[in-house]
C-alpha cells in the first residue's frame, strides 16, 4: 500500500513539475518570434552539428565507464562491450522517459538476466552508478560554479556568498565520496548486505569519466550555439550542469521545459531568446532523440535475434 502511494505521488509530482515547467517556459518564450526561429535553425553549420554528433556518441560511450566500475566494484566481470551496448539504450530510455532508476533499470534487468546476472547484482549496479552519477554531476558543477559564482550569482539575482556555498557543499560532496574510497571505511548496512567502499582507483576513474560525461554533453549544446553568443565554454559548462541536473532531478521526462526554462533563465540577457531556442531543439534532436531511434532499432533487432534462436532451439 504505502509503495503504491509513493508510485503515485512520484507520477503526480512530476505531472505538476512538467505543468509548472510549461507555463515558465512559456512565459520565458513570449516574446519569440518565429521567422527569428526558423532563420536560427538553417543557420547553424553542418560541421557544427557533425561534431555535435561525434560529442553525443563520445558521451554516451563514456556513460558505459559508470556500469563498467559498478560491475567491477561487486566483484563480476562484465565485458565492456556489453555493457556498452546495454548501458546506451538504456541511458537512452531514462534520458527520454524520465525515472532513469526504473526506466534504465528496466533495460539492464532485461539483458543482464538473459546473461546470467542474478537481480540482486543488476539493483546493485544500477543503484551504484546512479549514485556515482548524481556525486559527479553535482561535483563537477561545483567545480566550475566557484570560479563563475560571481556571474552565476548576477544572472540568478542571488547574493554571490550563497552561490559559492552551495557550490562548495556540491564539491563537498563528491571529496567526501573520495575520502572514503581513500579510507576504506565506514562498512554501511543496508538491507541486510554490507555497501563497502570501492576502491580509490576506481572511485578516481569514475570522477573523471564524470568530468568527461558533462564535457561532452555540454559540448553537444554549445556546437549548435552561435560562436560569438557572448559566453565563454567552461562559465557555459557550469550553466549547462545546472539546468541540466534540474531536469533530471525533476523526473520529467527528458527534463522537458525544466531544463529550457532553467537554462533560458541562466543564459546572460544579451544572448537572443530565439538564438537559445533554436540551440536548444538541435541539441534535443541530436543528444536525445537520435540515441533514443537508435536504442530501439537496437532493442528490437535483440528481441528479434532472441525470440528467432529461442524458437530455433
Amino acid at each position: 500500500m504505502q509503495k503504491r502511494f509513493w508510485h503515485y505521488f512520484g507520477i503526480v509530482a512530476a505531472v505538476v513539475v512538467f505543468a509548472a515547467a510549461v507555463w515558465a517556459l512559456t512565459w520565458q518564450l513570449r516574446d519569440l518570434r518565429w521567422d527569428d526561429l526558423f532563420h536560427q535553425l538553417e543557420a547553424i553549420p553542418l560541421h557544427r552539428i557533425l561534431t555535435a554528433i561525434a560529442a553525443t556518441f563520445a558521451a554516451y560511450l563514456v556513460l558505459a565507464a559508470y556500469d563498467h566500475t559498478a560491475f567491477r566494484y561487486i566483484g563480476r566481470r562484465m565485458s565492456f562491450g556489453r555493457v556498452a551496448f546495454v548501458s546506451s539504450i538504456s541511458y537512452a530510455f531514462s534520458h527520454n522517459l524520465g525515472f532513469g532508476a526504473l526506466t534504465g533499470g528496466a533495460v539492464r534487468f532485461r539483458f543482464y538476466t538473459d546473461w546470467g546476472v542474478p537481480p540482486g547484482d543488476i539493483a546493485r549496479v544500477v543503484l551504484y552508478a546512479g549514485i556515482v552519477y548524481y556525486l559527479c554531476g553535482l561535483s563537477v558543477g561545483g567545480l566550475l560554479a566557484l570560479p563563475n559564482a560571481a556571474a552565476l550569482a548576477a544572472v540568478l539575482e542571488l547574493d554571490t556568498g550563497l552561490v559559492r556555498a552551495v557550490a562548495a557543499v556540491w564539491v563537498l560532496s563528491g571529496a567526501l565520496y573520495v575520502m572514503w574510497c581513500l579510507r576504506g571505511s565506514p562498512v554501511f548496512h543496508v538491507g541486510g548486505r554490507q555497501v563497502t567502499p570501492p576502491k580509490l582507483r576506481h572511485g578516481l576513474i569514475q570522477f573523471c569519466v564524470g568530468t568527461l560525461e558533462w564535457v561532452f554533453t555540454s559540448a553537444v549544446l554549445y556546437l549548435v550555439l552561435p560562436p560569438d553568443f557572448g559566453m565563454s565554454y567552461w562559465h557555459f559548462v557550469a550553466v549547462y550542469v545546472l539546468a541540466y541536473t534540474a531536469g533530471y532531478i525533476s523526473h520529467v521526462p527528458g527534463g522537458l521545459g525544466v531544463f529550457e526554462t532553467v537554462l533560458l533563465v541562466l543564459m546572460p540577457e544579451t544572448v537572443p531568446t530565439h538564438v537559445v531556442a533554436a540551440g536548444i531543439i538541435t541539441y534535443r534532436v541530436i543528444y536525445f532523440l537520435m540515441p533514443l531511434a537508435l536504442a530501439l532499432a537496437l532493442f528490437g533487432a535483440y528481441e528479434a535475434a532472441r525470440g528467432r534462436f529461442s524458437r530455433e532451439g
